[in-house]
């Protein structure tokens, strides 16, 4: 039985046959995984110069389709190209290129303290109990030239980090402050005008800390607020530095949206990327997003990271080729995040994915009720879901199967347990005893006939048996290699 490499056009634009490329194959092997269906491949095309340029310019998406007495053994797409071209290999890559990005991150206003870092001249004291001394102080800060120190004789005496601040009702604020407690009580205050109090907090521990007072949106009154500290009346007389005190409003989620670059996702399709930052503002975090997008929506052709200082005859000399890699159309799954997080049916999930899958043609999802749960919170990829999702298995505990095969086909079910194939003195042999051609052969159970097993197995589960074993991942390589990966317990 004959086999061949035919290259196809990009499904995007067109699917046509493009060329059969047997002949000018230096090598190819791939992959067939459980989960995963169709994996990875690789080889050498070998053609003139221009042939050469041409596939690694254009080559990106195109689909491979192994083919051997007219069945579809392996389907995919090149995912990446490298070209030796004198002395230098370049390359051109699809696993960087997002062409749909979106940043999540924390939305806060800004401070609301003209003098909260401490270098604009000294705070006014709070004189309830005596007047404090207060100076800019150099000994101890944590930004800037200055921190601010608070001497104070007495309970009652400390100083104002703000007054007379604007606040609005129904929202959140933060006040932080950083702060040296060298002896005493401090206690720390934001109250409104009228007299109350909004947030408080006391500190009666030595050393360094960050202060932190909360106002909850669920504050009803709006106003001005004044934040100062002092000492306590049980303190008494004591000394704090202070600085790189805020007050702002308490960071609220942050979501920009989808920015998308329409031209990558007609050729490639949708492959999305979500940014996590912490704190910024909006500007910056759309801007950010809309940077990502423009440096990675195209492949690029991307030369070594160091060039030599002198170019020999002897590298002219080197042998020009091209090399290729391949993915499954499985690796399509993960260029989106999922979009019905919840708890549901194992198999409801299965079918939500496939459903929302741009490049799955067809799907045969099995009914599996094992309830199952899609976090919310984590932004999940849809491949990464699905292989949770069968490493579940069932309700009875059984083995599930999930994987992309020939026509982009999403296969979801339960794994048979009968034995697949019998390995004996290195060959493989289907049950009925044929020899198994190496291009054919696919994950299932394995019997190994030469086991030196002299004993019995005590499980009552036929999969203990130590002469069973899960070939997980199967590759071929032409002409007639194959290799086994068993099942990582």
């Amino acid at each position: 039985m004959s086999i061949s490499l035919n290259l196809y056009g990009n499904i995007k634009r067109s699917s046509g046959h493009i060329e059969d490329l047997t002949g000018r194959l230096g090598r190819w092997r791939r992959s067939i995984r459980d989960p995963g269906g169709f994996w990875i491949g690789e080889g050498t095309y070998e053609s003139e110069l221009e042939d050469m340029r041409r596939l690694f310019m254009s080559g990106l998406g195109l689909e491979l389709r192994e083919i051997a007495g007219g069945l579809t053994t392996w389907q995919g797409f090149i995912t990446e190209l490298e070209m030796s071209l004198g002395g230098v290999v370049w390359r051109r890559a699809l696993l960087p290129v997002r062409n749909a990005v979106k940043l999540y991150f924390s939305r806060v206003g800004n401070t609301l303290l003209t003098n909260g870092d401490a270098e604009s001249g000294v705070w006014t004291a709070y004189t309830a109990g005596g007047t404090p001394t207060i100076t800019q102080d150099t000994t101890w800060r944590t930004g800037g030239t200055y921190s601010m120190k608070i001497v104070a004789t007495a309970g009652g005496q400390g100083a104002y980090v703000g007054q007379s601040i604007a606040i609005s009702a129904k929202t959140a604020y933060l006040f932080e402050m950083n702060v040296k407690i060298t002896s005493s009580i401090w206690l720390f205050v934001v109250q409104l005008a009228n007299g109350k109090t909004l947030s408080e907090s006391t500190v009666n521990a030595t050393g360094e800390r960050k202060v932190r007072l909360f106002i909850s949106e669920s504050n009803a009154e709006a106003g001005n607020v004044n934040i100062w500290l002092e000492t306590t009346t049980p303190g008494g007389a004591g000394t704090i530095n202070c600085d790189d005190a805020t007050f702002r409003t308490a960071p609220v989620p942050g979501d920009t949206g989808w920015y998308d670059d329409t031209d990558s996702q007609t050729e490639f399709g949708r492959i999305e990327d979500i940014l996590v930052e912490g704190v910024m503002t909006s500007d910056a975090a759309q801007a950010k997003a809309q940077t990502t997008l423009r440096k990675s929506a195209w492949p690029r052709s991307l030369p070594p990271a160091s060039f030599e200082s002198e170019v020999t005859q002897e590298l002219l000399r080197q042998e020009r080729g091209l090399r290729f890699r391949a993915s499954g159309y499985w690796a399509t799954l993960n260029y989106k995040f999922l979009t019905v997080p919840g708890t549901d049916d194992a198999s409801a999930h299965v079918t939500t994915i496939a459903d929302d899958a741009e490049f799955v043609t067809s799907s045969d999802i099995e009914t599996n009720t094992l309830q199952y749960q899609v976090e919310s919170i984590i932004n999940t990829r849809a491949g990464d879901a699905l292989v949770d999702i069968a490493a579940a298995g069932d309700a009875s505990f059984n083995r599930w199967s999930v994987g992309m095969w020939e026509g982009r086909r999403l296969i979801y079910g339960q794994t048979p347990t009968d034995i697949k194939y019998r390995y004996n003195k290195g060959r493989l042999y289907d049950v009925a005893g044929n020899l198994v051609m190496p291009w054919l052969a696919r994950p299932g159970w394995m019997f190994l006939d030469d086991a030196p097993l002299a004993f019995q197995f005590a499980s009552a589960n036929v999969e203990d048996d130590p002469r069973r074993v899960y070939a997980q991942e199967v590759e071929f390589e032409m002409p007639n290699t194959l290799r086994f990966k068993a099942e990582e317990l």
